[in-house]
């Protein structure tokens, strides 16, 4: 049942607001660099856990870029510098294509675009197999078509692991494949933002690796002083909001250490996602305006909270995914050891070359050798 209308009116400003916490937005701020300069790069996969705020990340950049781009002229084509698009589940290109339309209000679909689509599906299993990728041609070229009318520069991917979940390695090629013909068409970046599964499209190939980068967007962790402090003072600043909109005042400094005495519990029911916290202090404040309450307390707080089931199974999935990132690591490691800097490095006591060596008059290299293929001189012996 819906709220009335006095208690949604007290609602409705808690659900829109966003907690801009450290992690949230270092991660904007290098999104939107690449936005406006991508440096070469076609795509920028942003992944983390469940709950950290990446559908609220998609949010922001969409929001303010599309404020951007509101300066509209009659008689021109409305500009969306970026959109954000819900990845389909499972991921097919005709989905997809009709979603960008719609978020470009291209909403007069020809006739031949319906048919390209009926004939594709059939042809190719409703467009859920390998074949996928041959899918609507004729939707693509308005996909194209639209994105340079509309002067997209990004495209966010949001729940992005649906381009790769329960895929094997040669459609997760194709995919990038695709991405990567889609962004030479046009010139679009794309940000594909999701869980840790989409960390399976990361070096998928040579060119994958090259053309394109990875941003993780962490959790807050307990054990880090600064994670600790920074993960406190998300809560704190939803719980006063919180309080306001429940007994439509701001609360007391008191009012507030009271609720943050629970910290651990917090801490412990949302595994350091700051996305968890919110929705679960929206189901707090819901039924706390439902009841008639004028206050929050910790037993409002507990009785909302996810259980520690459903913790353990998000922390399983989200250690798998931390485990994998911190092989990026030992890759870097085993990199370093592969190009000789380790050694180098500990030969020249971990110095930079000589500033005195101008670039244009730095020494050649000794060859190793002669020129490849070519013999030492040396006599050969004779009569064996």
């Amino acid at each position: 049942m819906a709220l009335p209308p006095e208690h949604e009116a007290r609602m409705a400003p808690f659900r829109a607001y966003t907690v801009a916490h450290p992690y949230l937005r270092e991660v904007d701020e290098i999104v939107t660099q690449y936005i406006y300069e991508p440096g070469g790069f076609a795509h920028v996969l942003v992944y983390g856990p469940t709950g950290v705020g990446k559908t609220t990340l998609v949010r922001r950049l969409a929001e303010r870029f599309t404020a951007e781009g509101s300066g509209h002229q009659p008689g021109k084509t409305r500009q969306h510098p970026v959109i954000a698009i819900e990845t389909p589940a499972p991921f097919t290109l005709t989905e997809w294509y009709i979603n960008v339309l719609l978020a470009l209000d291209e909403r007069i679909i020809e006739e031949r675009y319906y048919r390209d689509v009926q004939v594709s599906s059939t042809s190719s299993g409703r467009g859920r197999g390998a074949k996928a990728q041959e899918e609507a041609p004729a939707l693509r070229r308005a996909v194209e078509e639209a994105l340079a009318r509309h002067g997209v520069r990004a495209i966010l991917f949001d729940e992005a692991q649906h381009m790769v979940e329960k895929g094997t390695t040669p459609e997760i090629r194709l995919r990038w494949d695709w991405l990567k013909s889609l962004s030479n068409t046009t010139q679009v970046l794309h940000v594909l933002v999701g869980s840790y599964p989409l960390l399976s499209m990361r070096n998928i190939s040579d060119q994958a690796s090259r053309r394109g980068t990875n941003l993780h967007f962490p959790r807050y962790h307990a054990e880090q002083a600064d994670e600790r402090t920074a993960f406190l003072g998300a809560a704190k600043a939803l719980l006063r909001h919180a309080w306001e909109a429940v007994a439509g005042q701001p609360p007391t400094e008191r009012d507030l250490t009271s609720l943050l005495e629970e910290w651990s519990f917090l801490y412990e029911r949302t595994l350091g996602c700051v996305g968890i916290l919110k929705e679960w202090m929206i189901r707090v404040v819901s039924q706390a305006l439902r009841t008639g309450e004028t206050t929050l307390t910790p037993a409002q707080i507990r009785k909302r909270a996810l259980t520690a089931a459903q913790c353990d199974t998000i922390l399983k999935a989200i250690i798998a995914g931390e485990q994998q990132i911190d092989l990026e690591e030992e890759r870097r490691d085993h990199l370093q050891e592969s190009l000789g800097l380790t050694n180098a490095s500990a030969a020249d006591g971990g110095g930079v070359p000589p500033a005195s060596i101008p670039a244009s008059e730095a020494p050649a290299p000794k060859r190793r050798g002669g020129r490849p293929g070519t013999r030492k001189p040396k006599r050969d012996p004779v009569g064996e």
